[in-house]
């Protein structure tokens, strides 16, 4: 089936790909030409859509960002639930994800700012949440 058929852009692809290496592979033995392979695709698309390997590693990540923070959305009722723990256990593709991500915070300094600025967003929607006072900066 194409992408046309399926509403699936390139560029989604590729950050689909590139989740799935992750999880199966590994950051350090996924490299652009399977991630390419994957999406089946060329592997200067990478590059076209993301600038570079490292800028994709920071799409999968803003990705699974907004995804934990939708969880954060839930009404008020169901906040204190325990959604995050919970879902960690239920997916174990979040946590390998979770490691996944500070292996590359470690190689590459933007995806460590990245990371700190998407805890920051994280942060501080809890805070307002849980109706706590905002951290002096």
């Amino acid at each position: 089936m194409s992408a046309a058929m399926t509403g699936t852009t390139t560029r989604e692809r590729l950050i689909d790909a590139a989740r799935q290496c992750l999880l199966e592979l590994g950051h350090q033995a996924s490299s652009v030409k399977a991630i390419a392979a994957r999406a089946g695709v060329n592997h200067g698309l990478i590059h076209h859509y993301f600038g570079s390997k490292e800028h994709l590693w920071m799409a999968v990540i803003d990705r699974e960002v907004e995804r934990v923070r939708a969880a954060l959305e839930v009404p008020p009722e169901r906040f204190m639930e325990g959604f995050y723990v919970p879902e960690m256990l239920r997916n174990p593709d979040r946590a390998r994800l979770a490691a996944e991500f500070l292996g590359l915070a470690k190689a590459h300094a933007s995806i460590t700012a990245g990371l700190r600025e998407q805890f920051r967003l994280n942060r501080q929607l809890l805070q307002r949440r849980l109706a706590l006072p905002d951290e002096p900066t």
